[in-house]
């Protein structure tokens, strides 16, 4: 844990979560470990694009992008294609706005899964259908959508060339309790850890799906 470094804005922008010009990029609380066979790196990323306020003083101003948590992994092989999970209604820039606008962005085509809720909160790119089917299992859609339930956040979520990049939209200091509370209080560090234990589920869910994978490519069966 190291306290005042943050992910560099290069391997934020390499997600392709949040595709609007960045004018201004900062963090903290960088977080480093290894989990199964996944060596990742989370940290509070605040990532803002710049703005003219018309006013006597034409002062210049900044527009959240993006401030919350944002996790990376480099998984042991690379994934099948490339798969985007992007939130159905966010409040960041980088909000899905619809197919046309996404698949200029070089997102691939809606990929429609069978999960109802699931569909009710999100939506899935992808430019190989059979892959990002296989990866979002039915776990890691039910993880996704409990964890946006029980804390109302945004999560955005990549898959691309052998990274998992997760995006998950807060403005509390995640590494810093508040003041007026006591530090004995046991509900400060269970908001922490279920940010962290959503991440380990994604890869765990991962790790299994592209297991099946493998083999069922290795056996020549197109859709495990």
């Amino acid at each position: 844990y190291r306290p005042q470094d943050f992910i560099d804005e290069e391997t934020f922008r390499s997600s392709r979560l949040f595709t609007t010009p960045i004018e201004r990029f900062t963090g903290e609380d960088l977080v480093t470990g290894r989990f199964e066979r996944v060596s990742f790196r989370c940290s509070e990323i605040h990532a803002q694009k710049g703005r003219t306020v018309r006013d006597d003083s034409e002062r210049s101003a900044y527009q959240t992008i993006f401030r919350g948590l944002f996790f990376t992994a480099r998984y042991p092989k690379p994934f099948i294609g490339e798969t985007f999970v992007l939130p159905r209604q966010a409040g960041g820039l980088g909000r899905a706005v619809g197919d046309p606008w996404l698949k200029r962005q070089g997102r691939g085509e809606r990929v429609r899964l069978e999960d109802p809720e699931f569909n009710h909160h999100f939506s899935v790119y992808s430019d190989d259908q059979v892959a990002a089917r296989v990866l979002l299992s039915t776990r890691m859609m039910l993880h996704l959508t409990d964890f946006h339930l029980k804390h109302q956040s945004q999560i955005h979520l990549s898959l691309i060339d052998g990274y998992i990049n997760v995006a998950i939209e807060s403005s509390k200091d995640l590494f810093e309790p508040p003041l007026r509370r006591t530090l004995l209080d046991i509900t400060l560090y269970l908001e922490y850890l279920e940010d962290l234990k959503l991440i380990l589920d994604i890869i765990e869910d991962l790790d299994i799906n592209n297991e099946l994978w493998e083999r069922a490519a290795a056996e020549g069966v197109s859709n495990p």
